[in-house]
């Protein structure tokens, strides 16, 4: 195996298997990811992610699946709010619910991660308002609870100009918050229906403006395989892993600008991405392993993906594993 495709693919995988459109009942989705964590592709998947309101199911199987030595990783999903108003209670709320959870079952888990949507309702304040908000968001999430979060802003309905506001107020957190992606911007890159998955251009330009500004991604749905294809049950063309994390990781090294972003992320031929073991490269662009370390670190993150199947036997039909 190449030194660049295990690290491009080092953990990349967190695994939302309660998540449409596969949409498991917890228990077998729990005993998937335990099973996942016993085959040989583990070092490619990531935490458990599991939203708040349902951590008190996983008592029983924690007990059975997981140990102080190997313990389950979770990466938890915070409850939905109406309005902007509501979020740092709710927030607060979550949290303390995650921290009860936490002290009841450690050493067994390991809970480092946090997600959760912003209202849709952000898209009306004014720049002052969202930061200082964020700044709320990130004293609670960061500062006082650790964990590593990743915040999104639907662009299916705050649109792109939100998308960016939101990504420069997230940059006007300190520097502190924002290295090694304590603090990141989470991307929906697709879904059950065609409207669910973002143009190309869209992308490009989050993948682009998140650089300029210093800030991590993470990315959920619609990234089941490595490159971008059409795809019959949503009859829609779905963005790839190798094309999104490689036009990150691209980005991040090469300073690339939209159109060449986009370039890859339309790319349809594997052959035109190459590992080997000094690095990862598409067309004229190279990043060595250590800047596709540091890419996958502070850049891009990993992405949720309701299989761990899918993704592992695309890569081996193309060869990979």
């Amino acid at each position: 195996m190449q030194a660049a495709f295990r690290a491009f693919m080092s953990r990349i995988i967190d695994y939302a298997g309660l998540f449409p459109p596969a949409s498991l009942s917890l228990e077998p989705a729990v005993r998937n990811y335990a099973k996942y964590r016993s085959s040989q592709e583990a070092w490619m998947l990531s935490r458990f992610i599991c939203p708040v309101s349902r951590l008190n199911e996983l008592d029983p199987l924690i007990a059975e699946l997981f140990s102080a030595d190997e313990p389950l990783p979770l990466s938890v999903l915070g409850r939905a709010v109406e309005g902007a108003h509501e979020l740092i209670v709710s927030l607060e709320e979550d949290v303390e619910s995650l921290d009860r959870f936490r002290e009841k079952h450690s050493p067994k888990v390991a809970i480092d991660a946090f997600e959760f949507t912003l209202p849709d309702d952000v898209g009306r304040l004014g720049s002052v308002d969202l930061q200082e908000i964020l700044a709320r968001v990130s004293a609670v999430l960061v500062d006082r609870a650790q964990l590593r979060t990743s915040l999104e802003a639907r662009w299916s309905n705050v649109g792109e100009s939100s998308v960016r506001t939101v990504i420069d107020a997230l940059a006007t957190l300190p520097a502190a918050q924002r290295d090694d992606g304590m603090i990141s911007f989470k991307l929906r890159c697709g879904g059950v229906v065609p409207a669910a998955f973002p143009s190309v251009p869209l992308v490009a330009r989050t993948l682009r403006y998140s650089r300029t500004r210093g800030l991590a991604c993470k990315f959920t749905a619609g990234l089941h395989h490595p490159l971008r294809r059409f795809d019959d049950s949503v009859e829609t063309r779905m963005h790839g892993f190798f094309n999104v994390f490689g036009a990150a990781v691209l980005t991040h090294a090469c300073d690339l600008e939209v159109s060449s972003i986009e370039r890859i992320l339309l790319e349809e031929d594997p052959a035109a991405f190459s590992f080997s073991d000094e690095g990862f490269s598409y067309s004229k662009w190279n990043a060595s392993v250590d800047e596709i370390k540091q890419a996958r670190r502070a850049v891009a993150l990993s992405f949720g993906s309701c299989s761990f199947d899918e993704p592992r036997e695309d890569l081996a039909c193309l060869g990979y594993l």
